[in-house]
């Protein structure tokens, strides 16, 4: 239940700054009103969710796929702000966790279209953050110590990736 917990710490970081939509509120919101930086984020993430939990997909569930996202907004910290690195040996083995009940989809020497999109979910959240941190660096770059703190509690390395910078 441990897992459970850190992912919904991790989840309310990676959501808190994001604003209720005009449908979710039933009012109109005036998008000037919102923060930009967090629009954006939101747009991106709300894309990226939707390429792979589709009624017709539902390739990954909730958990894993907000776990996708939460080890791409580690990595867009890592490649866009000083003082964060990526452990590439826990990166492989968060999204092979991730990845693995897609992984007996296809036989050996096969390509795997579930995986490529999930993937491509992936790369999408990572660029749409990459562009979010060129926008505002020092706006995204501040949430990043939030975040390191909250991912402490992730004792079972099941979403943390992101380390001080060597």
């Amino acid at each position: 239940m441990k897992s459970r917990h850190i992912l919904v710490l991790a989840a309310a970081s990676l959501l808190a700054a994001l604003p209720v939509s005009a449908e979710e509120a039933q009012t109109p919101v005036d998008p000037a009103t919102i923060d930009p930086v967090a629009r954006m984020e939101k747009a991106v993430n709300t894309k990226a969710l939707e390429r792979i939990m589709t009624e017709q997909s539902g390739l990954l569930s909730p958990g894993d796929s907000l776990r996708l996202l939460i080890v791409a907004q580690q990595r867009a910290l890592a490649e866009n702000c000083d003082g964060y690195a990526v452990d590439e040996t826990k990166f492989a083995a968060v999204i092979s966790d991730i990845l693995s009940g897609l992984q007996g989809m296809t036989e050996e020497g096969q390509n795997n279209l579930a995986v490529d999109m999930v993937m491509g979910a992936y790369a999408m959240s990572l660029g749409g953050l990459t562009a979010v941190a060129a926008y505002d660096p020092a706006r995204f770059c501040a949430r990043g110590a939030e975040i390191r703190d909250e991912l402490t509690e992730d004792t079972e390395g099941r979403i943390t990736v992101l380390m001080p910078a060597q």
